[in-house]
C-alpha cells in the first residue's frame, strides 16, 4: 500500500495506459507527486524519510534526477506532506505540523534565496490557519490567488477547498478566504485542487460515491473562465546550423526597473521551454548558452490584455569565425548609444569575458533613411565608435575589437529589417573574426 508516482499522456481521445515514472524516483516506500513547476522541470516529491520530508527531482533532457531534499528551512523532524511552487521560481508554499504553529497542519511560506536555497519558513497568519488541519496549498499561476483546503471553516464536511489573496512578498491575506462551492466541494474530503494557467480547467482529488475506491482524480472544465491576465510563452531553442536542441538559459527581467523576474531553462533532449508572464509589462528576454551567441528580444504585454499564449522559436548561432550576430535592443539618438542600449551591449561584454580570444568587427549600417550617403557613412562610423568605446569602458582590449559604418552600402542579409527599432533606423551586427 505504499504509494508509487505515475505518468500518463493523453491521446487526442483519451488517456493512455499508466507507467511508472522513473525507479529512480519510486521506491519501495512512499513516494509521492506534491507539485511541479510551471515549466515543468521540477519536481516535487513527497517520502517517509524523517517523518515525512519534500524533495524536488529536476528533469534532465528525458530523465529525471535523483530527488533531493528541499533542506532544513523546509522540512524538519514533523510532517511536511505537500507544497506548491510559484510560477516564477521564487516562492513555495508547504504544509507542516512543526511546534509553533496554529493548529494541527498549518500552511507556511518560503522564499528563494540568492544562493538558490529557499529561506526560513514563515508562518502564515490566523486569517488563513486554523486550529483545524490545512492541506494541499496551491499558489495560481498569477502569483496572488492561493487556493488550499481546510476543515477549519464553514465547510460542507471534512476537507473543503477555499480561495484567498495573498501578498507573495510578505505572506499577509489581503483578502478572506472563500469556500469555492458546489459541485467542487462535498460532504467527503475535496483536497489537491490546481487550476490552468487560462483559468479554464482544474483537476482535484475527492472522496464521492460514484469513484474507483478512496480519492480519486477529478476534472472540471468551464466555457466562461475568469479572467486571467497571464501570458504563456512556448517554444524552442536550437542550433541554427544543425538544428539541433540545445539546453538554453532564458533570462527575463523587466524593461523599466531591469530588475530580473526568473532564470529558465530550455529541455536539452527537446529544446522546448515553457515560461508564465504577468501583464501590463514590457520584458527583455534573452537566451543564451555556453559556447553560442545569445538572442534578445522584447515582449511587450498590455494591461488588461486576457489570456494569451505565444509561441516562439529560437536559434542560437555557435560562436565561429564569420558568425553574425544582430543586436537588437542598441538604439541611437545622433552618433550617441542611448541608455537602453545598455543591457544588451552588457551581455556583449559578457560573451566576450566568457570568451577571451574572440575578436569581433562592429559593424553599423542604415536602412530606409534619406538624405547625402557621405553623412549616412559618417554618422554610422560615429555609432560604431561609440558602441567600440563602450565595451572598452566596460573592460574589453581595444585590440579585440574593429568597427566599420557602411551608410546604406551594405546589404541587408542577416535579418529582416521591419523588426528593428524605427526610431534609429540603424543596425549593429557584431560579426565574430576569431
Amino acid at each position: 500500500y505504499y504509494e508509487n508516482i505515475f505518468i500518463d499522456v493523453k491521446s487526442v481521445n483519451d488517456w493512455t495506459t499508466p507507467t511508472s515514472i522513473s525507479n529512480v524516483i519510486n521506491t519501495p516506500s512512499h513516494d509521492a507527486c506534491v507539485g511541479i513547476s510551471a515549466d515543468g522541470s521540477q519536481l516535487f516529491i513527497y517520502k517517509t524519510d524523517n517523518g515525512g520530508d519534500i524533495y524536488v527531482s529536476h528533469l534532465l533532457g528525458s530523465i529525471w534526477g535523483e530527488p533531493k531534499s528541499l533542506g532544513p528551512n523546509i522540512n524538519s523532524e514533523a510532517w511536511e506532506p505537500c507544497m506548491s511552487i510559484s510560477a516564477d521560481g521564487k516562492t513555495i508554499f508547504f504544509i507542516s505540523n512543526r511546534k509553533g504553529g496554529i493548529g494541527g497542519n498549518d500552511i507556511y511560506m518560503s522564499k528563494k534565496q540568492q544562493n538558490g536555497e529557499f529561506g526560513p519558513a514563515i508562518l502564515l497568519s490566523d486569517k488563513i490557519n486554523t486550529k483545524e488541519n490545512e492541506f494541499s496549498p496551491f499558489i495560481h499561476p498569477d502569483g496572488k490567488t492561493l487556493y488550499f483546503s481546510s476543515k477549519g471553516y464553514n465547510s460542507m464536511g471534512s476537507y473543503d477547498i477555499f480561495s484567498c489573496i495573498i501578498n507573495p512578498e510578505t505572506g499577509e491575506i489581503t483578502s478572506a478566504p472563500v469556500n469555492v462551492g458546489y459541485p467542487i466541494n462535498t460532504t467527503g474530503d475535496d483536497i489537491n485542487f490546481v487550476w490552468s494557467a487560462d483559468n479554464n480547467r482544474a483537476y482535484f482529488s475527492s472522496v464521492r460515491e460514484e469513484g474507483y475506491g478512496e480519492e480519486d482524480i477529478y476534472m472540471l472544465e468551464r466555457e466562461n473562465a475568469s479572467e486571467t491576465y497571464l501570458s504563456l510563452l512556448k517554444g524552442r531553442i536550437f542550433d541554427c546550423s544543425t538544428n539541433e536542441p540545445i539546453r538554453a538559459s532564458i533570462t527575463i527581467s523587466d524593461n523599466e526597473t531591469h530588475e530580473p523576474l526568473g532564470t529558465y531553462y530550455s529541455n536539452s533532449f527537446t529544446g522546448k521551454y515553457l515560461v508564465v508572464l504577468p501583464g501590463g509589462v514590457s520584458y527583455n528576454l534573452t537566451a543564451e548558452a555556453p559556447g553560442f551567441g545569445y538572442h534578445i528580444k522584447n515582449i511587450n504585454l498590455p494591461a488588461g490584455a486576457k489570456f494569451t499564449e505565444m509561441n516562439d522559436t529560437i536559434c542560437l548561432p555557435g560562436i565561429v569565425p564569420g558568425t553574425i550576430l544582430t543586436l537588437q535592443s542598441v538604439q541611437f539618438e545622433g552618433p550617441k548609444i542611448t541608455e537602453a542600449s545598455h543591457p544588451e551591449l552588457d551581455r556583449l561584454v559578457q560573451m566576450m569575458f566568457t570568451n577571451s580570444s574572440m575578436k569581433i568587427s562592429i559593424n553599423v549600417y542604415v536602412y530606409g533613411e534619406s538624405g547625402d550617403e557621405q553623412q549616412n557613412t559618417k554618422l554610422t562610423e560615429e555609432n560604431a565608435t561609440a558602441v567600440k568605446n563602450y565595451l572598452v569602458s566596460k573592460g574589453i582590449d581595444s585590440k579585440r575589437l574593429f568597427y566599420k559604418g557602411y551608410g546604406k552600402s551594405k546589404p541587408i542579409t542577416s535579418n529582416d529589417p521591419t523588426s528593428k527599432n524605427k526610431s534609429s533606423n540603424r543596425i549593429v551586427e557584431i560579426e565574430v573574426l576569431k
